[in-house]
């Protein structure tokens, strides 16, 4: 069967998770949100016996539509979302900058890994980013660039991520 979505990138938090899909047939994303919403909510069921939906709502999603975008919204999921459950949260992790990226690049529920080079994560597709950061090295340093000097945040908001 033809996948649905690429994978690009995702973060599993505490609470909720993130995922950069690259949609790959028509109402593709929707599609697999839909099946991914099911499957998770059929398996939180049977494991603690309950019912009923594990979501309030439907997924949120925005469209990537620029480059610029894509790369930006990639660290704001693999980066920022996990820095934020670095012991004593992300004012700390910038503090510590080096050893919490580190430690964000060893998160095992992220995909920062994969594109760093520690980890093969079957299920990411460095099909869009990979075209955008082929050198060895080159995610890892404009993700760590993007935490120097000009604020994340106002970036982000600019290239229109709320």
């Amino acid at each position: 069967q033809e996948p649905l979505v690429n994978v690009v990138c995702y973060a599993l938090v505490e609470n909720h998770y993130h995922l950069l899909l690259e949609e790959r047939q028509e109402n593709g994303v929707s599609k697999f949100m839909k099946r991914f919403g099911i499957a998770m909510s059929k398996y939180y069921n049977q494991k603690y016996k309950t019912s009923g939906s594990l979501f309030q709502g439907k997924y949120r999603g925005k469209v990537v539509d620029a480059d610029e975008y894509l790369a930006y919204v990639s660290v704001y999921i693999q980066v920022k979302n996990i820095l934020e459950m670095y012991p004593g949260g992300l004012r700390i992790a910038l503090q510590n900058f080096n050893k919490a990226f580190q430690w964000a690049k060893e998160y095992p529920f992220g995909s920062l890994g994969y594109y760093t080079g520690i980890r093969n994560l079957p299920i990411v597709q460095k099909s869009v980013l990979g075209s955008m950061f082929k050198a060895q090295g080159s995610y890892e340093k404009f993700a760590k660039d993007c935490f120097k000097g000009m604020n994340f945040e106002e970036k982000l908001g600019r290239l229109k991520l709320e």
